[in-house]
């Protein structure tokens, strides 16, 4: 099977994510005896799973430390937000932490306001020549604020997706509500744009007329469901971020654990740079399978789109601080080299009247009660995942990988579907403990239409909706799931479900 990074290991048997605990080996003290590493909490808002840079970062910190220093990244501040994260941080609540650079103005701190001009570092090569050459003046904005930044990481382009059709010019934001991460500046550009922002805390808010988004968390959070029509040419602004550390924290550490994180940190955002894009293929393939339709701002659009949010540029160049940010970031776009077009899978290029077909169609309604139970053969059934086949088979964090091995059995019958899952590992990480999961089928033909009704908090153990083909072999059942990623195509349909 072909690896992808796509959904990020999204589905987990009980994707409650919480906090890693540490592992690392021990070291030796002068005497002979054991000394434990020292575990630096790290608050992330995106729950306890990592990806890119900060992927990179944790594992470098235990790499360059020699298992001296281990980062354990915590789920404690999911439902809380960026803001509270460096709040939180600032307040020796956690020795570190990471941010979009786009929150920071939410708690006084302006030097990354400039870097989220819309419209402004607009592809990967230009969001390379801007961190690559002002990730540590950018950093040094952070004194007096009781973190210091420790690097700036490259990460995904944002754009703007469209409810009920494609977001090409000034004229089709005009009193939309907007969803946005909490940022002054952002939500600056898009009252300029004629839009309301909201800002949201989480990647999916019915109600929106349209929202700002990357790839990554378009595809992992399914909001081909609510924002069916992309517009990745029109770039907003990149999602930056940061990692910070406690400076009493940092302070207080070995100098050599401190030199490792710090280089840890260096290495990573030099990774980032190269690497910022390397799921964008795969994650946008993904979300055209789901149903999302790519629409291609015209030059003449994204030029009109540039005008009008000249308000926001003027804000910025009206203190001298920010205007002379501005511009070198201004300088260093205009000198980056030139960005790839967009390349639109086959068949996911947006259409006049699709909006009347909303893309998001291709995903099943949801099942208010049992569906029809058609030819599927009722009754339960077995299989059995090992790590390594996992490993093998698709890219999940390690956490999930354990989460996940073990043995499986299904329940099907009168429309209603359930699993139980018995992990192999006596080890599997706290928070992974919810390894049950229901809900509603309806089949017709060869395809069942899935709806999950068991809601843990923090995460899910399947999709809301998905869909897969079915056949039978001998007495066994073998599923196609063809509404998700690797992973949930991996886990429920690797190995045919043995009838018992």
């Amino acid at each position: 099977m072909t690896m992808t990074r796509t959904p990020r290991a999204r589905i987990t048997a009980a994707v409650l994510v919480a906090v890693m605990a540490g592992g690392c080996s021990a070291t030796l003290d002068r005497s002979g005896g054991a000394t434990p590493p020292t575990t630096l909490t790290l608050a992330s808002n995106d729950g306890s799973d990592t990806h890119g840079g900060l992927e990179r970062f944790v594992a470098l910190v235990d790499e360059l430390s020699r298992g001296r220093v281990h980062v354990e990244v915590s789920a404690a501040w999911r439902e809380k937000g960026e803001r509270s994260v460096l709040q939180d941080v600032a307040g020796g609540k956690a020795a570190l932490g990471w941010s979009g650079t786009r929150s920071f103005d939410t708690i006084g701190v302006d030097t990354f306001r400039p870097l989220h001009a819309p419209f402004l570092v607009g592809s990967y090569p230009a969001q390379r020549a801007v961190v690559s050459a002002m990730g540590q003046d950018l950093l040094d904005g952070l004194h007096g604020s009781g973190m210091t930044g420790l690097a700036v990481l490259a990460d995904e382009l944002r754009f703007p997706a469209g409810a009920d059709g494609p977001l090409l010019s000034p004229e089709d934001f005009q009193d939309l509500t907007f969803g946005v991460m909490p940022s002054n500046e952002q939500s600056a550009a898009v009252t300029a744009l004629g839009a309301r922002p909201r800002a949201i805390s989480v990647p999916n808010l019915p109600g929106v007329g349209g929202l700002e988004t990357m790839w990554w968390t378009y595809a992992r959070a399914g909001q081909q469901r609510i924002v069916p029509f992309v517009t990745p040419n029109a770039v907003l602004w990149p999602r930056t971020t940061v990692l910070v550390g406690n400076t009493a924290a940092l302070e207080g550490l070995d100098p050599a654990d401190r030199q490792a994180l710090t280089k840890a940190a260096a290495e990573a955002s030099r990774w980032s740079l190269d690497h910022a894009d390397d799921d964008v293929a795969g994650e946008m393939a993904f979300a055209c399978r789901a149903g999302a339709r790519i629409a291609t701002a015209s030059a003449e659009q994204l030029a009109a789109l540039r005008r009008a949010v000249e308000p926001a540029y003027q804000a910025l160049r009206s203190t001298p601080e920010q205007a002379e940010i501005l511009a070198r970031i201004e300088q260093l776009v205009d000198t980056a080299p030139a960005a790839k077009p967009v390349a639109v899978p086959t068949g996911c290029a947006y259409t006049k009247g699709d909006e009347t077909r909303p893309a998001g169609g291709v995903l099943p309604e949801p099942l208010t009660g049992p569906g029809r139970t058609g030819d599927l053969p009722s009754g339960t059934y077995r299989y059995s995942l090992t790590e390594k086949q996992i490993r093998d088979g698709v890219d999940m964090s390690d956490d999930s990988v354990r989460a996940n091995a073990g043995v499986w059995t299904w329940t099907l019958g009168d429309g209603r579907w359930s699993y139980l899952l018995k992990p192999n590992s006596q080890d599997v990480p706290e928070g992974f403990s919810g390894n049950s999961c229901e809900g509603y089928y309806d089949v017709h033909g060869d395809q069942i239409d899935f709806t999950t009704v068991t809601v843990y908090p923090g995460g899910e153990c399947a999709p809301p909706t998905w869909k897969a083909q079915w056949r039978e072999a001998g007495r066994d059942l073998v599923l196609d799931v063809t509404t998700d990623g690797d992973d949930l195509d991996f886990l429920f349909g690797a190995e045919p479900w043995q009838r018992i």
